[in-house]
């Protein structure tokens, strides 16, 4: 029995027995003792016995300077001592054993006490209960005879109160954690840029350290094993973009668990930048699918029939067409008509047709001319006799031409390496029946001379006349992508503006057998004021290098790499778009000193997961952001990671945007704390970025980064003397209003619309 307990029961029993001898008889007696006995039971329920603690139960965890439970004043009225030989002993029921103080978790070092309740079968409280005690299990602490509790170890343990005899038992759960894990990353360090090394895995490194026995170390949920030094260690895999890393310690008492995250950017490899600009090798693909070569479908007018404004949708149609139109006697030139007194008074082409292949190095060109006409005067000497040759000659030819395409110093250059001409036959409707005899002689003088004239202006067709008009067409429909000048501008106070030149010149022609040609373009994304650098990165990140997934049945695919916008992204944060220090809305003024934003990482476009909502997402991590109170001299510092779909979208101008969710998904974080509060709480700041800064960055991004695809206007200067009633000639290139993204390409596929003005007939 305890000291407590023993002194308690003595002062009751002489207590009862003062009550007894104020009656002589036992029954009166006996009403004292039951008396005296309701007296101490009152007192038990109003909270004087020791073993008993009721009030507030509170959360916070126990600390060494936590009082400990003072013994009651009037203990000598609260417990009746049950261990005397009184045959009227009443039997232990239950005990409810409870902690004082009441706390979720206690630290190694807190003093806690255990007080029981001790209740007979009836629910009365009795006093003075001898009570064995113990904790379970034994390694988790120890309990003296006065229920003082001290933990041994972290973890749950169960202190228990049992009557003699071993039942009934109360018990009381605990925890006890000698403080948080300590956690410590060394690897990967904060805004860390990595890959370009072959490895596609990002290594996590570091330490934990906690007393007990149960720690886990997980790194993005991936349990990774702890050394016997606390040091752990994992690979995870790696993602284009950024990757939010996230290493917990848990010692399954505390939580939430400890926590450690990095935002690092990873690319499998990266494009180094100049001092000036970004330089994008191979960063766009312009495809012209067979389909808008050549067709194999008819001329859906007479060319020689029609004026104004005409329409083709096809290159065939198009040198069809400029052919039908061509003033060919403007081909003659000097031509050596061997002495023949042959006059040419009207050449034409007639209605040609065009086949056009795609073959490895260029292009095939077959031509065939029907009726070739010629309008005839003059006469020759033949064996004494005149022979006059008035009248018309119809001529039908068959041509093919290999036209190479080549890239010279940036521009496209066309050019035909072989060539060859057939007549298939001479019909003539001449005056002199004698010419035309002569004519059909085949080996004679006046046929080779006139075989020799219609070859010689076909010739100059395919060897001259169509490598210019191709030339023409390719030059005005790629340079429309020569010069592109952005102009960003945020309309966030403090935000520069920023000015680029985008310029995007032919790298390389790659011809696909049957397929479509390819030219491929390399870009180069030009600063026009000078650059602030503001951290260092390896470069541009870029995707694993393939090929553009065009498709052969699309006639005009613009295919370009999303390192061309990221290109463009990198030199805007080089510009300076991400270190602001924006000025302070009026009702905020008074709250907060200064607001400086700084963005490690320059804005990102990376593609999504198969079954996302959009198909790429636009990521800026490492954002810092820094506020203060007016006139504090530290302030808070938190980081954003900012996360938004996105789409690319060709509007109804022909205009390439960038179309953004509105509502991003924001996560900040608190890494600097200056103060006993933080200004704003995280969950604030985040909102605040999401409601009053994204809308800016949205219009930004949709407004500056928009790439026109205009209908380019050929000047005809180079082929009108050749077709003179061709007054204008322009490519309209026409877009899906929706983009694919398909291995790091995003394809813009359409076709041109090729509008003619033709002068009256």
């Amino acid at each position: 029995m305890s000291r407590l307990n023993l002194i308690s029961g003595l002062t009751f029993g002489l207590t009862a027995l003062a009550a007894l001898a104020c009656d002589d008889s036992a029954g009166p007696g006996a009403s004292k003792v039951a008396d005296a006995l309701t007296r101490a039971d009152v007192l038990n329920d109003s909270g004087a016995d020791a073993n008993t603690v009721e009030g507030p139960d509170t959360t916070r965890p126990i600390s060494p300077g936590d009082a400990e439970t003072p013994e009651p004043e009037d203990a000598a009225l609260s417990i009746l001592d049950l261990t005397s030989a009184d045959a009227t002993r009443p039997e232990v029921g239950s005990i409810e054993v409870v902690l004082d103080p009441r706390r979720s978790l206690y630290a190694l070092d807190s003093e806690a006490r255990a007080l029981a309740t001790v209740k007979d079968r009836r629910g009365q409280i009795l006093g003075g209960a001898d009570l064995e005690w113990r904790v379970d299990p034994p390694e988790a602490g120890l309990v003296n005879s006065s229920g003082h509790l001290t933990f041994l170890s972290e973890g749950q343990g169960f202190v228990r109160a049992c009557a003699l005899g071993g039942e009934p038992c109360g018990e009381a759960a605990f925890f006890v954690d000698a403080g948080p894990p300590k956690l410590t990353l060394t690897s990967p360090e904060r805004g860390a840029a990595l890959g370009g090394d072959r490895s596609d895995t990002i290594s996590v490194r570091g330490s934990a350290q906690d007393g007990g026995e149960h720690l886990v170390v997980r790194v993005d949920g991936i349990v990774a094993g702890v050394e016997d030094d606390g040091a752990f260690g994992l690979d995870v895999p790696a993602r284009f973009g950024i990757n939010h890393v996230e290493v917990t310690a848990d010692d399954g008492v505390r939580r939430p668990a400890v926590k450690a995250t990095r935002n690092v950017m990873w690319a499998s490899r990266w494009l180094r930048v100049g001092a000036d600009r970004a330089t994008v090798p191979g960063a766009a693909s312009l495809t012209l699918g067979q389909r808008l070569l050549d067709p194999d479908a008819p001329l859906p007018f007479d060319p020689l029939a029609v004026e104004g404004d005409i329409e083709v949708e096809a290159l065939d149609q198009l040198l069809t067409t400029v052919l039908a139109l061509a003033d060919a006697r403007s081909l003659l030139g000097d031509f050596d008509l061997g002495g023949v007194g042959l006059e040419i008074l009207d050449l034409s082409l007639g209605i040609p047709e065009v086949d056009l292949l795609v073959v490895p190095g260029g292009l095939e060109l077959f031509l065939r001319i029907p009726e070739l006409t010629l309008v005839t005067a003059g006469g020759l000497e033949f064996e004494g006799e005149r022979l006059g040759l008035d009248g018309t000659l119809s001529v039908s030819l068959a041509a093919y031409a290999h036209v190479e395409l080549t890239v010279v110093n940036g521009r496209l250059d066309v050019a035909v390496n072989a060539s060859a001409v057939t007549i298939e036959s001479i019909t003539s409707r001449l005056v002199d029946p004698g010419a035309q005899a002569l004519i059909a002689s085949v080996g004679s003088r006046l046929r080779q001379t006139l075989e020799g004239l219609t070859s010689g202006v076909v010739g100059e067709v395919i060897d001259v006349q169509v490598p210019a008009l191709l030339r023409t067409g390719l030059d005005g429909l790629l340079g429309a992508l020569a010069l592109v000048p952005i102009d960003l501008a945020t309309g966030i106070d403090g935000a520069p503006p920023v000015s680029l030149t985008l310029s995007m010149k032919p790298d390389a022609v790659d011809p696909r057998r049957h397929t479509g040609l390819g030219v491929e373009l390399g870009a180069v994304v030009l600063q026009q004021a000078p650059v602030r650098a503001p951290h260092p990165l390896p470069g541009v990140p870029a995707l694993e290098d393939k090929p553009a997934p065009i498709d052969p049945e699309t006639p005009l695919t613009l295919a370009f790499r999303l390192e061309l916008l990221n290109a463009l992204l990198h030199e805007v944060w080089r510009a300076g778009l991400l270190q602001l220090s924006p000025a302070l809305p009026p009702e905020l003024a008074p709250l907060l000193g200064a607001v400086l934003v700084d963005g490690h990482f320059p804005p990102l476009i990376v593609p999504t997961l198969p079954g996302s909502a959009f198909p790429l997402e636009a990521q800026i991590g490492e954002l810092y952001v820094s506020l203060g109170q007016p006139g504090a001299e530290r302030v808070d510092r938190y980081v954003l990671d900012v996360r938004a779909g996105l789409t690319l979208v060709v509007d109804a101008e022909g205009t390439l945007r960038i179309s953004t969710e509105a509502e991003p998904r924001v996560a900040a974080e608190l890494i600097e704390q200056a103060g006993e509060a933080p200004v704003l709480s995280a969950d604030a700041l985040a909102g605040v970025f999401s409601a009053i800064v994204w809308p800016s960055v949205r219009d930004a991004l949709a407004g500056g980064l928009a790439l026109q695809i205009p209908t380019v206007d050929v000047d005809p200067a180079a082929i009108q003397e050749f077709a003179p009633r061709l007054s204008a000639l322009a490519l309209a290139p026409t877009f899906s209003p929706n983009l694919r993204v398909i291995d790091g390409w995003a394809l813009l596929e359409g076709h041109i619309v090729i509008r003619l003005q033709l002068e009256p007939l």
